[in-house]
Order: C-alpha cells, then sequence, then structure tokens
C-alpha cells in the first residue's frame, strides 16, 4: 500500500520551522528522553517538544546578543572560545527578552549556515563542512525520490513511523563489532529476534556474522558520508544482504578502480538540488570521488558489496596490490579478537597484527591455535573497517611492525645442500606451503596460476631456510628471476642444488630459456585459417579503425586524435572494460566493445563480431601489460590475444592492417631472442612479433610493427613507486636518491610528447606499405624515438637541486653494485629501492645504452610530425619531470 504522509511542506521548510509547527499542534509530545544522571537507576526526564522549542529559542537569542563581541574577539585572537550555558539553565526557563526566530520564506534561507561538522578525514583531509537549511531539507526530501516498480526504497524515510512512532538511538552510534559481540553473549541471538531491522554503518558484518543476524532480522547497511549524506538505496533480496542496490534515481555512476573493484562517484548538478547534500555542503561540485570500493554481484547486476577504501589498500614493494579488508572483516568474527590489522605498506608481504579480547588468559601460541583455522579461511578471501584507522594505527605500531619485518623466519630449513634429495624435500615443502592445492615435482608454477606475492613468498622462505647451513650470508641469487626460469619443483631444486655445489647456474638454462621462446612461437603460429577472398575498398568510403588499449596515456590520446582530425573515420574501442570516461567523451563518435582478446571471436556475440569483420580497415593493438619483473609465461594471454587478431584480420574480407606496438630495437625483424633474454616484457614483445612476422610471410597478412619509446606528458613523472609497475623511471629516481648515486650511461633521453607519440603512430599505421620494403613479407617495422637527444649528465645537476635524485654521477655497472649491497643489507624492507624489483632489466642493459642511436629513417620519411618533433634539450626534460 503506498504510504500517505500529512500535509507537510515537505523539502521546502526548515528544521526551526518544523519544531515551532510540532510544539504548537502537540505541545506535550515528547521529543526525547534522557538520564537524570550519570546512574541509570536515578531515572530520565522526558523533554516535550515545546521544551525543545523553548531552549532553540533561547540558545538562538543568547547568540544573537554576544555576536558582535564574539566578532571583535575573533578579530583579535581567532581561536577563542566563549562557554555557552548549561543544559539546565537552557532548559529551565525561556530568559526575559528573548527572540523568537522570524519566519522567512524557505527559499530565502534555504542557503544559510546552519550546522557545521568537522569530516574526519576518511574522505581526504579533515575539514569543516558548513551545512545549510537545504542541505537538511534534502533528507526531508528523500520521501519523493522516484521508488522502482515492485521495489521499495531504502533512504531517510525509513524513519516515517505511523501514527506517531519514534526513532531511538543511542549516541554515539554502534559499528558492527558491537552487534557481533553480542551475538556471542549467552542467547544473544533471542534479542535480535525481536527486532524488525537492524542499522549498522562504519563497516560491512563479518560474513559468518551476517549470515545468523540475516536469519532472525533485516539488515540495513547504510552507506553516506559528512560531505554527501546518506546515499539512497533499493531494499535487496534476503540472500543479497551483504550487497548495496544504489536507487537508479539517484544521480551516481561506478568507476572502474583496481582489482576488479568500482569507486563510486557521486553526481550533482540543477537538477539535483532537492535531492543532494552534495549541493548544498560543497556547491559547485559537478562529480565527488567517495574514494570507496564496491566489488559487483558475481550474477546480478547492480548489486555492490563494499570493499574497502583505496586509502586501505596495501601497495608491497614489488608493486601488487593488496586489500586487507576482507581478511580483517572475516577474522572480527573470531570469538576471542577485539582487533585485527593487516600491515605490509612497503614491504614484501602481508603481516597481521592482532589484539586478544580482554578476559582472553592464554598465552600467544594459544591464542595462533585458536584462531589459525580462521586464518586458513581468510587467506581464500584475499588476491577496510572494523573501525580501525589503518594509517593511525600503523604509525603508531611502527617500531613493532619494523620489529615484525627484521624477523627472517621460515618453517622449513635445508638439512644438507651436498644432497640432492634434501634439496629437492627442501625446495618441496617450501612450495607446497605456498599452494592450496596439490602440485607435483615436474608442474609448472606459473600455469598453475601462481602470482608474484607467492613468488615472493617461496623466495622469502628459500633464502631464509638456506640461510643458516650456507657459508654465504648473502643469498640474493635466489631471485624472482631463478624461479621465472626454473618454474617447478624439480627445475628449482636443480638449479640451488647447482648452486650450492659449484657456485654457478645450469649452462643449459640460457638455452633452455631460448628453446622456451622457440616453443611459443611455434605453438601460436599453427594453423592460420586461410585468407578471406579480400574484396575491393571503396575510396570514398569512411576508413574504419579498430583500437585496442584504449584505457592508458597514449591509448585514450588515440581516439581523441582521431575524432579531431579532418579525415572521415569509423573508430571502434576494443577493451576488456567499458569505461564511462570514454563513453562520455566519445559519445556518438566511437563505438565501444567490451571484449575477450583471448576467446574465440574476441569474447563477443555473433553480430559484433560480424560486425568487425566487415567494417574494420586497420587494427591497432596497444593493449599489453607493462611490467618488468614478469616472466614470459605471464604473458601467454597476450600473446594468444595477437593470434586471435591475425585470425580476425584474415577471416575479414577487408583483410585489415594490424598494426602492433613494441618496444623499440632496429627497424627490421630480428631473428634471435639473444637481446630480449634480459626479462619476460622484453621476450614477449619479442615472441609477438615472430608470430606476427610467420604469420605475414605465410599468409600475406598486412602488418606494421611500431616501437614505442619513452612518451611523456604532464603529470606522468610522479615519484610514486607503488606504481612501478607503470614506469621505470620514477623508480629510478627514488632508487638512486636512497644509494646518493645516479647511473649516468644508462640510456639517452629520446623521449617524445604525448601529442607527438599518438600523432606518429596514426601517421605510420595509416601509410601506404612501401613496395621496396617486401623482404620480411608484408610488413613494415619504425622506431617511434626522438631523432634528437639528451643526456642524464646534462640534466642531473638540476634534478639534485629539485630533490628528485642523486648528483653523484656513476656508471650502471657501479651503480647495479650498490643497488646489490643495498638489498642485501636491508633484507625485505626495499620500500626504498623500487628498482629492486626489476633487476633483470637493468642487467638486459648491460654497461648502459648512451650514445646508442636508434634508427629513424624510414619513420621519419613516413611521418612528418617524427620529423618535426620537438628537439630534446635540458629545459625540456626538466619540465617534462615537473620540477
Amino acid at each position: 500500500m503506498a504510504r500517505t504522509y500529512p500535509p507537510y511542506d515537505f523539502g521546502n521548510r526548515t528544521l526551526s520551522e518544523t519544531l515551532s509547527s510540532l510544539a504548537s499542534s502537540t505541545p506535550e509530545r515528547i521529543y526525547a528522553s534522557i538520564p537524570k544522571t550519570n546512574d541509570l537507576a536515578d531515572g530520565f526526564k522526558d523533554i516535550s517538544v515545546s521544551d525543545m522549542e523553548r531552549m532553540v529559542v533561547s540558545l538562538a537569542s543568547w547568540l544573537e546578543k554576544v555576536k558582535h563581541i564574539m566578532e571583535q574577539i575573533c578579530a583579535l585572537r581567532p581561536t577563542s572560545a566563549i562557554e555557552i550555558s548549561s543544559f539546565e539553565e537552557i532548559y529551565r526557563k525561556k530568559p526575559a527578552g528573548a527572540i523568537s526566530p522570524a519566519k522567512r520564506p524557505f527559499e530565502e534561507v534555504k542557503n544559510d549556515p546552519f550546522l557545521i561538522l568537522h569530516s574526519s578525514g576518511s574522505t581526504g583531509f579533515p575539514k569543516p563542512i558548513t551545512m545549510t537549511n537545504g542541505t537538511f531539507a534534502v533528507l526531508d526530501s528523500e520521501r519523493f525520490l522516484p521508488s522502482v516498480p515492485g521495489r521499495t526504497n531504502r533512504d531517510f524515510s525509513i524513519w516515517n513511523f505511523e501514527g506517531g512512532g519514534k526513532f531511538f538511538t543511542v549516541f554515539p552510534y554502534v559499528p558492527p563489532s558491537l552487534a557481533e559481540q553480542m551475538l556471542t553473549e549467552p542467547d544473544g541471538i533471542e534479542y535480535f529476534k525481536r527486532l524488525d531491522f537492524v542499522c549498522y554503518t562504519g563497516g560491512p558484518f563479518s560474513p559468518s556474522t551476517g549470515a545468523k543476524l540475516v536469519q532472525v532480522t533485516e539488515l540495513v547497511p547504510l552507506y553516506g558520508s559528512t560531505e554527501a549524506f546518506q546515499t539512497p538505496q533499493l531494499v535487496p533480496s534476503e540472500e543479497d544482504w551483504a550487497y548495496m542496490e544504489w536507487n537508479p534515481n539517484f544521480k551516481h555512476r561506478m568507476d572502474p578502480a583496481e582489482d576488479g573493484a568500482y569507486e563510486l562517484v557521486l553526481l550533482a548538478d540543477s537538477s539535483t538540488e532537492k535531492m543532494s547534500a552534495l549541493n548544498h555542503n560543497l556547491p559547485g561540485t559537478s562529480e565527488w570521488r567517495t574514494r570507496d570500493l564496491f566489488m559487483p554481484h558475481p550474477s546480478k547486476p547492480n548489486l555492490w558489496q563494499y570493499y574497502g577504501r583505496r586509502d586501505d589498500i596495501v601497495v608491497f614493494s614489488n608493486g601488487e596490490k593488496f586489500n586487507p579488508v576482507p581478511m580483517e572483516q572475516f577474522l572480527s568474527g573470531g570469538s576471542v579478537l577485539s582487533g585485527v590489522l593487516v600491515v605490509g605498506q612497503g614491504r614484501l608481504q602481508a603481516s597481521l597484527l592482532l589484539e586478544s579480547k580482554s578476559g582472553y588468559d592464554h598465552d600467544d601460541i594459544a591464542l595462533l591455535d585458536d584462531i589459525w583455522p580462521l586464518v586458513e579461511q581468510a587467506n581464500s578471501l584475499v588476491p577496510a573497517q572494523g573501525r580501525i584507522s589503518r594509517k593511525l594505527s600503523e604509525k603508531k605500531l611502527q617500531a613493532e611492525v619494523d620489529a615484525l619485518y627484521q624477523m627472517e623466519t621460515s618453517r622449513v630449513s635445508l638439512t644438507n645442500k651436498f644432497e640432492k634429495l634434501a634439496v629437492e624435500a627442501f625446495v618441496r615443502d617450501i612450495v607446497t606451503d605456498a599452494f592450496t592445492n596439490t602440485i607435483g615435482v615436474d608442474d609448472d608454477f606459473f600455469e598453475l596460476g601462481i602470482d608474484s606475492l607467492k613468488t615472493s613468498e617461496i623466495i622469502r622462505n628459500l633464502r631464509t631456510g638456506a640461510k643458516p647451513i650456507c657459508l654465504s650470508e648473502n643469498q640474493d641469487w635466489i631471485s624472482q628471476d631463478l624461479v621465472y626460469r626454473s618454474p617447478s619443483i624439480s627445475q628449482l631444486s636443480e638449479a640451488l642444488f647447482r648452486m650450492f655445489t659449484g657456485g654457478k647456474t645450469s649452462p643449459n638454462q640460457r638455452n633452455q630459456l631460448q628453446a622456451h621462446i622457440a616453443a611459443t612461437i611455434a605453438e601460436h603460429t599453427e594453423s592460420f585459417p586461410k585468407p578471406s577472398p579480400a574484396m575491393t575498398n571503396d575510396s570514398n568510403e569512411a576508413l574504419t579503425i579498430a583500437l585496442t588499449g584504449s584505457t592508458g596515456s597514449l591509448g585514450t590520446a588515440l581516439p581523441r586524435k582521431l575524432v579531431q582530425g579532418p579525415k572521415r573515420l569509423k573508430i571502434y574501442c576494443l577493451n576488456r572494460r567499458v569505461y564511462q570516461e570514454h563513453e562520455k567523451e566519445f559519445a556518438n563518435k566511437v563505438r565501444l566493445f567490451k571484449v575477450q582478446f583471448h576467446e574465440k571471436n574476441l569474447g563477443l556475440g555473433y553480430e559484433d563480431y560480424q560486425t568487425l569483420l566487415s567494417d574494420v580497415d586497420l587494427i591497432i593493438h596497444n593493449a599489453w601489460q607493462l611490467n618488468l619483473s614478469l616472466p614470459l609465461k605471464a604473458f601467454q594471454q597476450h600473446l594468444r590475444d595477437v593470434r586471435n587478431l591475425i585470425d580476425w584480420s584474415l577471416q575479414s574480407p577487408r583483410r585489415p592492417r594490424l598494426v602492433f606496438c613494441s618496444s623499440p630495437i632496429p627497424e627490421t625483424l630480428i631473428s634471435t631472442p639473444g637481446s630480449c633474454l634480459g626479462t619476460g616484457y622484453s621476450a614477449s614483445k619479442f615472441v609477438a612479433e615472430q608470430i606476427l612476422g610467420v604469420a605475414s610471410e605465410q599468409t600475406g597478412l598486412d602488418v606494421v610493427i611500431l616501437r614505442l619509446g619513452q612518451i611523456v606528458q604532464s603529470g606522468d613523472f610522479s615519484l610514486d613507486s607503488t606504481r612501478l609497475d607503470r614506469a621505470w623511471i620514477p623508480g629510478l629516481f627514488e632508487t638512486s636518491r636512497t644509494l646518493e648515486c645516479f647511473p649516468i650511461d644508462i640510456c639517452d633521453i629520446d623521449w617524445l610528447t604525448l601529442d607527438e607519440a599518438s600523432a606518429i603512430v596514426l601517421e605510420l599505421a595509416m601509410q601506404k606499405l612501401p613496395t621496396s620494403n617486401v623482404s620480411n613479407g608484408q610488413i613494415l617495422v619504425s622506431n617511434v624515438v626522438n631523432h634528437s637527444t639528451c643526456s642524464w649528465e646534462d640534466v642531473l645537476p638540476r634534478l639534485c637541486e629539485a630533490g628528485i635524485t642523486s648528483n653523484v654521477p656513476v656508471t650502471l655497472t657501479d651503480w647495479r653494485e650498490r643497488l646489490q649491497n643495498a638489498i642485501s643489507s636491508r633484507g625485505n624492507d626495499r620500500t626504498s629501492l623500487p628498482s629492486s624489483q626489476i633487476m633483470p632489466f637493468f642487467d638486459a642493459l648491460g654497461n648502459g645504452k648512451q650514445g646508442l642511436r636508434y634508427q629513424t629513417q624510414g619513420a621519419k620519411d613516413a611521418s612528418p610530425t617524427l620529423e618535426a618533433a620537438l628537439l630534446v634539450d635540458r629545459e625540456k626534460v626538466l619540465s617534462w619531470i615537473r620540477l
């Protein structure tokens, strides 16, 4: 049945006006019952609405009288405080000469300040938020927020109890942890059976607690903030109690964030004035990022589960990100714990800090035994806010956290490094611990889905387990590279045994990697589809370009450049996710496809895939994970993507040219992998080029390979080491600052601006293939780097002045040696040495690349923009690095 309301002017009245109306119509109505003393046995005092009105008038009169005094005092002493009358004084009687509030139209007073609250800082820096009469009118107006047919609104209108009902609350509000504690009491569940619903905020219930409570009462998660108030929701079904569904009539969007989560963004404009507190608390704000992350329901649209805050994300020293909130919430359901905090910012792995409940009289070992089954279950939840403040708590416990990470322990120790079976048993025990499922001695770690966190765990345990029996204290040769090259128990045991007994790695390892590269190329070049008969293109028809990887800086610049260009084009953007920013910026100009490149037909339905086959003339493949610490095996999906794009081109009657964005080397295909063995990233690019080369040679596929150098734009070089996987140069700066030296011969600076690079890519992609360049089949290779260069030696003094890096020039060889020594002395704490995570990349640079000039003549001939590129000099480099 539809709810009816008394004839009030909802949304167009002030709180003082509402209070006066209630005092006039029902003066004896109880507004609140408050304790007479601190001892509840002394009873309660009833406060009527007429009492409340009198007190408001009393305070308003007093403020009016002292207003001019306060202004004068605050002008002299801005931090002055004036004490107001006590509650009893205000309550007792109405002072003589009290000034009743003037009745003014709502439109006249809606922007007048009503209340100033100090935000907690959870959504940014702590700051005062000035709320107006219009702010609170928003809550009054939520009664009129349109509902969805067949659904129930969950917003401020839930407090509209029929028949003069009341809302009882006890300040301060209580978090879910209190309900969880009550549930552990004898017959605790009986209390909740008497409740129609339980409202909670400040964080989610642990899964175990929520599953129990939802059987006896309705769980109502309230979500909001000081700045934006509560976000209106719809009531989900009982089985979806842990999820929230935003009212679609309330303007918002969900932006993709890390780990598959989405950030809630609230929107405001002239149409939201009656429904959004943002219009009043933060006037002029068109969108407000909450920094709260939510995970979508795996199968039901529009359902969102709280995941944590962007501030809560822990970034390990290897660049991996980890959200500790699911684990903390799960463990908070344990009956013996009062506090749980997961730490690990800038470390190699996470650690768990636990606080037992008062009255728990067992020792620490017994506590671990009690909670360990829960910890093992919680491990399955990980890849924020039992109201522990993460940043403050971790800072407060910094000494304990540092001491924890200095303790290098391993459950398994090597017993005899000269017995091969003992070494294999040692490796097997450590690797088995890292996997939840059974693993065979010849099973490939990476085919079983091992990630860099587990890799780091294996390396740490191998080092610490081998330390007691090895003469050398330096175990840094047990590295990521060793595990990547020996990705099974048998191979890793063999590699360790050789090192323990001979002090050198297997002489066959390099040959094995080359053989692996050859096998990978062969795997992805089997049985190309027979090319479709080519059709004759209409020269007057608009060219259709398909672009992958349009989410990064270059990827976003390319469609923007195409849209702004003079040519008549159709543009298709193919991404694993469809981003709302793209939909907004390129509306009616670019068609967006959500694809899975490694699946058949790119994971598209029949009609969409046929559209690509029949329309596209040019494919620009720019989607590649930039992570210099991963092995070649980690790029298998990217290599399958390349093969599927080849198949698409060959199956299309338009025979679209395939343009691949690679890494810079000579302007020709390289036939041997020797130059790319340093990192899995470079090896993956080499393999992709070879796959394209074979396809071109065997099928006549039209291929362009663009080897992109460093691209810069304003803000590109933040010295944030957590983005090490995005750019190696910021990590180089921070590491060199720590080492107090800089490798000036590492390379020359041949950077291009983003605007230049995007134009060059498109010019080279759309050029006509020269008839003289067919020796490698229908393939053209170009280096996209600046033909003008600058040395690091020229800019180093200014970088030092700005505090960006060290001013002590050394050779790359010397710099690498100092870095290795720093790694050895610091143990697991490598927060200030981000370059330590990509040592294979720096090893692959050998003695440095200073003076190396990439071939660019062919590219300059085909690209006017590259020919006219800005000269690289010290001042431009300094501005790019944002002094």
